[in-house]
């Protein structure tokens, strides 16, 4: 039975609904009377009288009050009401991962990782503010309606410093604590703990998630103890998801019994874990697809040089044909054994790419080797097929007809891509899919900032201390002030006695990207708000243009808030003074503007134009006029805010979600692939022109009226490439190579180039073509052109952005 009923007071709250019972306290649904807050009030035990149990509760809202991170609960409060101590913390309605799952049934790898690498992320920024948890498991996480997952319930806390100093005899003196189904086993013996006590629950809590079970289970306490200690962590062998090998060596390595051979880190944890996040993996781009191959056709051209030359010089083999069916046979013999078993030959590897299937693990032998065979096929089947029907017939078919079926055949397994959500013909025939593998980003977390001892002379504001004065902001003053109760810094914004309150609505706010209101006061001596301090520094106050790899984190956090904001009417206006930057890289709105900052300019009401147009304003103070542009998408998604022509604020976020992994720049790598494969497509189609064109040159009809009697055979190649490059600049408006790549030409306003530019640039870029007939036809100066040709190609590859042809025509190259 619980000890208060809805309707029934506690000091200043208002108790609505019982939630549930822990360790050491009952769980409310409660509202603050006077300040209209809603929260989770925890009062403690009634069996829990003693002093040291008062004291330890409150010691819990202490340490729980000095982590401040989205993914912990806040506490708002502590303290004794009526002689029962209590803490106020952040409510937060959307239940617990033990809820989800209860009813829910066990989640999907991929959505079970991200619930915990959340938890993990609060862990560690408890961890960074001096906090053992010591308590962790599904009913201790908690899920916010946005899908936040928080780390609450510190009633076991200790702090770091306490834990490492000894706690085992206190532990030993006190028995155990805890829920035995997710604690470590050092923590029944009164072992000194330390960060792999908590990395052990957090495994156990992953168990749970997958399994719907716990990792051990037993008839008593004493029987659950003894399976903790001694038996292996095993797994239902019919899951109702299937479960990647990978992930479950993971969980077995953080449920560890031995403390050393568990994940020594959270940053550890991360790591591995990180590849079975939903986010980690995405759809490879076509152009890395093609390094990749280009890789492995490198490798695979020595290893299958080396093998021919030594059965060549033994006579095992001799002819053409063998020589390319021992090539084929060795390509499919390399893809198929290395991604099959490892996901990745060489060329992926290099890239960062992976072969899955659709449990996200390596596709196995069988399917790899058949994907394999089918990427052989149309280069293997016009060789064979035409070296069969020559030998019929008596004579060898055209060159140019077999290498046209090879090129069909490619195009037929590429071009699928286009229309199966980026999957070509080998990937959906086998059910398997190239990713590119993005890491995740750890959760930069600072300590909190510890203020000096107070003073006599102090200032005061209620039962806040005045530290210093900040400045003025769009109506008040900002001073950083402390909160003695709770020891962490706070600030105070005073403003006029007859100012509005502050609404309800915002005082019930706890996004990641607002403050949290604490507390307030209306009087006529004045009036103040107090708010949880950030660190950090305004927007406008950043120096220098910002990358986009920052700046993109920034506007998705404000993008999603403003959406937020707009929704539930939280804040009226918005403008530039308004948006911090905290120390660890995240953006906040602010209800107040920064102190000391004035746009000269009247915050703009909060609707999905205005909203657009303050994302737009944040995007160009912080990046500045970046040179050189920023990616295409990049740009187009930053005029179409300019513009307003999003639906909402919503539909801009999502899109901006999209483009957070765009590469900022075009790297050397990059630009020096597309330049090797260029000259390999060059060499090749120059041979080949020049030979058609040679072969056709004793005919007085057809392509012999082509010949030019004056002109050496192997630049007729040269010239058909440089027809050819401009043709594809002008359908294209880039190579194809940049095009494969994913890279764009754009002028210096970052807008693709036109038709016109883009044939203009081709011709500086081929301009060494008509130079080396000009000194072919007069016998001089061949030697000098590819010097010039030979620089013009180092320029572009070392420098990406803007070779010589780009400052010519004056455009840049970017990612697409």
């Amino acid at each position: 039975m619980s000890r208060f009923e809805p309707g029934d007071q506690l000091g200043d709250y208002r108790i609505h609904a019982f939630v549930g019972r822990g360790g050491m306290g009952e769980v409310y649904d409660a509202e603050h009377r006077e300040q209209g807050r809603r929260v989770a009030l925890k009062a403690l035990h009634r069996r829990l009288r003693r002093a040291g149990d008062r004291n330890r509760f409150l010691a819990e809202g202490r340490l729980a009050a000095a982590v401040s991170h989205p993914h912990c609960v806040y506490v708002f409060e502590t303290g004794e009401i009526g002689g029962i101590p209590v803490i106020a913390m952040e409510f937060v309605a959307g239940g617990t991962l033990k809820d989800r799952v209860v009813t829910g049934g066990p989640m999907r790898p991929t959505e079970a990782v991200e619930a915990i690498l959340q938890v993990v992320d609060g862990l560690e920024a408890a961890h960074a503010a001096g906090v053992l948890h010591r308590d962790v498991k599904p009913s201790n996480c908690f899920v916010g309606t946005d899908g936040l997952v928080k780390v609450g319930d510190f009633g076991l806390s200790l702090s770091v410093a306490v834990a490492g100093a000894g706690d085992g005899v206190t532990a030993r003196r006190a028995g155990f604590e805890g829920t035995p189904q997710f604690a470590a086993p050092e923590q029944f013996d009164g072992a000194v703990l330390d960060v792999r006590a908590d990395i052990y629950a957090a495994g156990a809590t992953l168990y749970f998630l997958l399994t719907g079970a716990p990792p051990f289970e037993g008839r008593d306490l004493e029987e659950l103890l003894a399976r903790i200690r001694t038996d292996p962590v095993r797994f239902p062998e019919e899951p109702s998801c299937p479960l990647p090998p990978e992930l479950v060596a993971v969980v077995r390595q953080c449920l560890a019994k031995d403390p050393a051979s568990r994940p020594g880190s959270y940053a550890e944890l991360r790591l591995a874990l990180a590849p079975f996040a939903s986010s980690a993996t995405r759809p490879a781009p076509f152009g890395l697809r093609v390094a990749a191959a280009t890789y492995d056709v490198i490798v695979i051209g020595f290893l299958m040089g080396v093998l021919v030359a030594m059965l060549v010089i033994a006579h095992v083999i001799r002819g053409e044909a063998s020589v390319v069916l021992l090539s084929v046979v060795g390509a499919v013999f390399y893809w198929g054994v290395l991604e099959g078993l490892a996901g990745a030959g060489y060329g992926k590897q290099r890239c960062g790419l992976h072969l899955v299937d659709a449990r996200g693990r390596p596709p196995g032998l069988p399917r790899a080797v058949l994907r394999s065979v089918l990427c052989a096929l149309p280069i293997a089947l016009p060789l064979a097929v035409g070296g069969t029907v020559g030998g019929l017939v008596g004579r060898s078919l055209p060159s140019a007809l077999v290498l046209s079926a090879a090129v069909l055949g490619c195009a037929a397994l590429v071009v699928p891509m286009c229309r199966r959500g980026g999957a070509p013909l080998q990937d959906w025939l086998t059910g398997t899919r190239v990713v590119q593998r993005t890491e995740r980003l750890p959760a930069t977390v600072r300590p909190p900032v510890v203020s000096a001892p107070s003073v006599a002379t102090a200032e005061w504001c209620g039962p806040y201390r005045v530290d210093a004065d900040l400045g003025a902001t769009d109506h008040g003053r900002l001073q950083r002030g402390w909160d003695p109760q709770l020891q962490r810094p706070v600030w105070i914004h005073r403003v006029a006695a007859d100012a509005d309150a502050v609404s309800g609505v915002v005082r019930n706010v706890s996004r990641a990207a607002r403050l949290h209101w604490l507390n307030g006061h209306r009087g006529p001596a004045g009036g103040w708000d107090v708010y949880d301090a950030l660190e950090g520094q305004p927007l406008l106050a950043l120096a220098g243009p910002q990358p986009w790899s920052a700046v993109s984190t920034w506007l998705a956090d404000l993008a999603h808030e403003l959406e937020a904001t707009a929704a539930d009417g939280s804040m009226d206006a918005v403008d530039l003074t308004r948006v911090w930057i905290t120390a660890h890289g995240r953006g906040k709105l602010l209800p107040f503007s920064a102190p000391a900052l004035s746009t000269g300019l009247a915050p703009s009401r909060l609707d999905a134009a205005s909203g657009q147009q303050a994302l737009h304003a944040c995007a160009i103070a912080a990046l500045g006029t970046p040179t050189p542009p920023l990616p295409l998408s990049v740009s187009m998604w930053l005029r179409a805010l300019a513009r307003g022509t999003f639906a909402s604020l919503g539909h801009a976020a999502v899109t901006l979600d999209g483009l957070r992994d765009t590469p900022e720049r075009v790297t050397p790598t990059v630009r020096g692939m597309t330049l090797a494969l260029g000259v390999v497509t060059y060499l090749s189609t120059s041979v080949g022109v020049s030979r058609l064109i040679a072969e056709a040159a004793s005919q007085t009809t057809g392509w012999g009226a082509l010949a030019m009697p004056w002109l050496p055979e192997q630049l007729y190649g040269r010239i058909g490439c440089a027809v050819l490059g401009l043709l594809s600049a002008c359908a294209l408006r880039s190579g194809v190579w940049l095009r494969a790549f994913g890279v764009a030409v754009v002028t210096s306003d970052g807008v693709e180039v036109s038709r016109v530019r883009a044939v203009w640039r081709a011709v500086a870029a081929w301009s060494w073509v008509p130079l080396h007939v000009v000194a072919a036809t007069i016998g001089h100066g061949q030697g000098g052109v590819a010097l010039l040709t030979v620089a013009g190609l180092a320029s572009a590859a070392f420098s990406p952005p803007r070779g010589w042809q780009d400052r010519l025509a004056g455009t840049y190259i970017v990612p697409r």
